[in-house]
């Protein structure tokens, strides 16, 4: 079976249409769109800069990076808002150094998006705001250190919404399809271990499994991830400009990218 594109219309057709099942082909067809974007995205990213390397220098910072993935699995099919899943979590992060420096390092200890600004600020010799959330990723190249990261879900206008993928899907696969994510979920995330936590429940993965919850078996992890989160709930307090205030083609904006809901 093809159908011509993977979108909500049609997702909601097929399984509207095979008793609120997304089978196995039309999921596959679904990934292979995915990867393809991703190929073409790479693709198109090489001729950039090899023509930015020509009509330039390599004295120049180059940053490539995504603001999220999109969730394929443990019942968040088709989405990114409310999953803090590594398919949605885990995305690029390549920084071009003027000159080469550090050329072919990879670190594999976790890093943020919120890294980027005092990143590119510390090699303008420019200093850094107070308070400023992220770090220089300067500061260690060796990448042999680990580091814990900060994962909650956008705020959201209507917490009670039925997500978009349960309004006609029951399941993908066989698999059912998550309730939405409680919008009060707060997540700890290092090289090793996930810890999610809500008032009512706790979850701890050790990664890449991402479905085993060793929150009981393993109380030693799940207690030091407890105070990592604490402490970075205190460094990074929930905040910025409520919904209500900003300005109708913001949040139009907004919207449309999933950020508010």
């Amino acid at each position: 079976r093809q159908i011509p594109s993977i979108r909500w219309k049609s997702l909601n057709r097929v399984a509207k249409s095979n008793s609120g099942d997304v089978p196995a082909d039309v999921f596959d067809l679904a990934l292979d769109y995915y990867r393809g974007e991703v190929e073409f995205t790479d693709f198109w990213l090489g001729h950039f800069l090899k023509e930015f390397d020509r009509v330039r220098d390599r004295s120049s910072m180059i940053v490539l990076t995504s603001d999220h993935g999109e969730c394929f699995e443990n019942g968040n099919y088709f989405e990114h808002s409310d999953c803090l899943y590594e398919g949605a979590l885990w995305v690029p992060l390549i920084v071009r150094y003027p000159n080469d420096a550090g050329a072919g390092l990879r670190v594999d200890r976790r890093v943020s998006n919120l890294d980027i600004t005092p990143t590119i600020l510390h090699q303008l010799s420019m200093p850094l705001p107070e308070n400023m959330a992220g770090f220089p990723l300067q500061d260690d190249l060796s990448g042999d250190g680990d580091r814990v990261v900060l994962a909650r879900v956008p705020d959201l206008r209507n917490p009670d919404r039925t997500p978009a993928r349960r309004r006609f899907i029951r399941s993908v696969v066989g698999d059912p399809v998550a309730p939405a994510t409680d919008p009060r979920t707060r997540g700890i995330v290092d090289r090793m271990w996930k810890y999610l936590w809500t008032p009512d429940s706790e979850q701890l993965f050790r990664l890449p499994d991402e479905r085993l919850n060793r929150a009981v078996e393993d109380d030693d992890t799940r207690a030091r991830l407890l105070e990592a989160l604490e402490a970075e709930l205190q460094r990074y307090p929930a905040g910025g400009v409520a919904p209500e205030d900003m300005d109708p083609e913001t949040l139009e904006a907004l919207e449309a990218l999933g950020y508010v809901q």
